[in-house]
């Protein structure tokens, strides 16, 4: 137990400074657009003055007029906004120590999960298993996002890199830490 959590704790660090380097350089910014302040400030206020209630809407919406919603949907513009109307602190100290808890809590479990098979009795066998499931993990529901939602391409398929990284990150580490049971 004291190498699961040694191996999860160090994992956590890890992603954590993987998630960093990604997305507070420019190694992600290819797949953004950004919009001039003046665009931000319209937007904002238009945000602000037409939707009530922190949450996640789709643009065109269907539960009211589905003609109305197919005719729009074919015409486009589409967005899915997700809208938090009290705003927060940016990369505030209470989100990133929630998000390393959250890097925690999954290293821990995979670790554990990992230690559960005795025939995962190489580092390279239990690498290979955590870095497949991370695959598939990232492209079942990173992938899935542009599919179902048409969005851009190009975002998602810059998360998926850096949710296969940090797995990759991860199942290194895991397999050095957890052994078999």
């Amino acid at each position: 137990m004291k190498n699961i959590a040694l191996g999860g704790f160090i994992s956590a660090i890890a992603t954590f400074m993987w998630g960093f380097l990604f997305w507070a350089t420019p190694i992600s910014q290819p797949a953004m657009k950004h919009a001039t302040p003046e665009q931000n400030t319209t937007i904002r206020e238009i945000l602000k003055q037409n939707l009530s209630e922190t949450g996640t809407y789709f643009i065109p919406d269907q539960m009211h007029d589905m003609d109305g919603f197919m005719h729009q949907h074919r015409e486009g513009p589409l967005a899915t906004i997700h809208f938090r109307r009290e705003g927060a602190e940016a990369m505030g100290l209470g989100v990133m120590l929630q998000g390393l808890f959250h890097m925690m809590i999954v290293w821990l479990f995979v670790g554990w999960v990992l230690s559960q098979f005795r025939q995962l009795d190489t580092y390279t066998k239990r690498l290979r298993t955590v870095l497949f499931f991370g695959v598939a993990s990232a492209v079942w529901s990173t992938l899935g996002m542009p599919i179902w939602y048409f969005q851009p391409w190009a975002y998602w398929m810059m998360t998926c890199v850096y949710d296969v990284g940090a797995w990759a990150i991860a199942a290194a580490i895991l397999a050095r830490f957890i052994k078999p049971a």
